[in-house]
C-alpha cells in the first residue's frame, strides 16, 4: 500500500447537468449532490435554461444523491422559470428525496414522475405557449 492511500478522504460535493434538446423539449438531467458547495451549478443551469427557446422541461434526479436545504432557493426558483416557459416534470427521484422536495415545496407532486417515458408522455398533452 502506498503511503499516499488514504481511506474514508472527503471529498468536495460535485454537481453537474447535461440538457439535451428536441424543441420544444428540453431534458435536464443532474448528476450528483445539490448542496450549499454546488450552488453555483444550479445558478449556472437556472442561467442557460433562461436562454433557451423550448417551454416544455422534464428534470431528471436520477443520479441525485443529496440534496440539503440550502439547495431550495436555486430549485424552487428553476422550477418557477420552467414553469413559466411553459411546463416542467420531475422524474426518477429517490423516495426521499422526493419526499424533502414535495415538502419544502421546492417540487409539485403533481409534476413528479416516477421515470422519463412518464414524464415525457405527460408533456405531450400541454400545448407550448405562443409568444
Amino acid at each position: 500500500m502506498s503511503a499516499d492511500t488514504v481511506f474514508h478522504k472527503e471529498q468536495k460535493p460535485k454537481l453537474e447537468y447535461f440538457v439535451s434538446e428536441k424543441p420544444p423539449f428540453a431534458v435536464v438531467i443532474f448528476i450528483g449532490e445539490m448542496t450549499k458547495a454546488t450552488l453555483s451549478v444550479l445558478e449556472a443551469c437556472h442561467k442557460d435554461l433562461s436562454e433557451r427557446t423550448d417551454s416544455l422541461y422534464v428534470i431528471v434526479f436520477r443520479d441525485v444523491v443529496a440534496v440539503d436545504l440550502n439547495a431550495l432557493g436555486p430549485l424552487t426558483r428553476l422550477n418557477k422559470l420552467l414553469r413559466d416557459k411553459g411546463a416542467v416534470r420531475t422524474c426518477s427521484l429517490k423516495p426521499e428525496i422526493k419526499k424533502f422536495l414535495v415538502e419544502k415545496a421546492a417540487v409539485r407532486e403533481a409534476e413528479c414522475l416516477n421515470n422519463l417515458t412518464e414524464a415525457l408522455e405527460s408533456l405531450k398533452s400541454v400545448k407550448p405557449s405562443i409568444e
